[in-house]
């Protein structure tokens, strides 16, 4: 097993150098991840229609490549967890890269985004036009 970095990114290439597929694997990843978050975080204060990433994996655009955020706070909520994401790199043979963070906040996701103006979200909020269509569907 690799030695892991305690903060790092997954990006979309193979050790051969190849683009993994499908083009929407970082956001499909991190979906699969999002339930698990802080303890401190409250989900009966925000909107329950409303979804989201789990601070500790989620997809961003770092230096024009898509990538996936990983914080290793991940492993102290759910080892399994952890280990599904070390088998996902091994399996699929992907490249990572360590981040080192400016500080030890646990909201990594804001710190990220914060700290690095190269660095945005993949996921992009709607607009108010886009909400207000949406919640007149429903």
């Amino acid at each position: 097993m690799k030695n892991y970095p305690y903060h790092f990114y997954i990006f979309g290439k193979t050790a051969n150098k190849k683009k993994f597929r499908p083009s929407d694997w970082a956001e499909r990843f991190c979906g699969v991840l999002s339930s698990y978050r802080p303890e401190t975080e409250s989900f009966n204060k925000s909107n329950p229609r409303n979804l989201g990433y789990s601070p500790f994996v989620c997809p961003l655009n770092y230096k024009g490549e898509k990538v996936v955020f990983i914080s290793r706070e991940i492993e102290k909520i759910e080892p399994l967890a952890w280990k599904f994401i070390t088998s996902f790199i091994d399996d699929n043979k992907l490249i990572f890269e360590e981040k080192q963070l400016k500080t030890e906040s646990t909201n990594f996701l804001k710190d990220e985004l914060d700290s690095n103006h190269e660095l945005n979200s993949v996921h992009k909020e709607p607009s108010n036009s886009e909400r207000l269509a949406f919640s007149s569907v429903n």
